[in-house]
């Protein structure tokens, strides 16, 4: 039997599931991603912002999030923020559990969530950045007709460390000729 992919904006019901996942996430899997365990102290109010976020109209969200589905359970989230509308996001993206990562569960879900950001963001370009030695995430990118921009060493967040990322971008006459 086929499993059936899809992708929904998240609701508050699903809150849940992101910061049980970000409270209970391995060390090993945080540094694979550049993460610092113990910068993690900024999720300590994450279902109020995600929660926030829902309510704003997309003209002000600062980050959109989609639930991946299989068979209408969740395994996933996928979500943007650095959101300038009509001009650019930052995409980043996130299997649960371990044992469904390197599945290509991640290329399902950004598959179906690339769309929804380019239409109800209107964006001209979608950006990427993972952890240059996180190799799942890079592929997945090049699959989906991201083209590589550069390798730099960032911070790309207050919670990693300084690292070396794989900068990448979908444009959206891509997108279109890809997605549409």
């Amino acid at each position: 039997m086929e499993n059936l992919f899809a992708v929904k904006e998240i609701e508050k019901k699903d809150i849940q599931h992101i910061v049980q996942y970000w409270s209970t996430i391995s060390t090993s899997h945080l540094e694979s991603m550049g993460i610092k365990r113990e910068e993690l102290y900024i999720y300590a109010n994450l279902g109020e912002y995600i929660e926030k976020q829902i309510s704003l109209p997309y003209e002000q969200k600062s980050a959109l999030f989609m639930i991946g589905l299989i068979d209408g359970k969740p395994y996933g989230h996928c979500y943007v923020n650095s959101i300038k509308f009509r001009e650019e996001a930052h995409m980043h993206l996130h299997i649960w559990n371990s044992d469904r990562r390197q599945k290509g569960l991640g290329s399902q879900m950004v598959k179906r969530s690339i769309p929804y950001f380019f239409k109800n963001l209107e964006i001209k370009n979608l950006i990427s950045e993972p952890y240059y030695l996180n190799s799942a995430p890079n592929k997945t990118l090049v699959k989906l007709g991201f083209q590589f921009e550069k390798c730099y060493v960032s911070k790309p967040s207050g919670w990693n460390f300084e690292l070396k990322v794989h900068r990448w971008k979908l444009t959206k006459p891509v997108f279109k000729e890809k997605f549409m």
